[in-house]
């Protein structure tokens, strides 16, 4: 009983262990995603002020290919 009890415990453990790892990950993940938001958007106001290709041409090319 006590082994089938300790059983369940680690079974509780690692399921809490996954989550918070789950948790983690998203966070880290926003942390990479949110620089490139913000140079996007830096980029459009840019380019509507016709600056952009001068400071984020990198940038600018990698879009069109995407699209």
């Amino acid at each position: 009983m006590y082994k089938f009890h300790l059983w369940i415990c680690n079974a509780y453990l690692l399921v809490i262990n996954i989550q918070v790892l789950r948790h983690m990950l998203s966070e880290i993940l926003v942390m990479l995603l949110i620089p490139f938001i913000v140079i996007n958007i830096i980029n459009d106001y840019l380019i509507i002020f016709g600056l952009g290709e001068k400071y984020f041409a990198p940038f600018i090319a990698v879009r069109k290919n995407r699209l």
